[in-house]
């Protein structure tokens, strides 16, 4: 659906959207992200198995 507006101004509605839906009231960054990574990826997450881990800042989407 076309709502009028350049790709700039699609890209600014859908990242509030996607701000408006997490608990954290913003979008992930690449830090946020990595991080998760990092962990899984060191030994403090050694005993770490079996998991789904959901980085989402809290967001629900159905």
């Amino acid at each position: 659906m076309y709502l009028g507006c350049s790709s700039i101004c699609f890209s600014f509605i859908s990242q509030a959207w996607a701000a408006s839906i997490a608990a954290l009231d913003r979008v992930a960054t690449p830090d946020d992200i990595g991080g998760v990574g990092a962990c899984l990826c060191s030994d403090d997450s050694k005993w770490v198995t079996g998991q789904r881990i959901e980085v989402s800042g809290g967001a629900l989407v159905f």
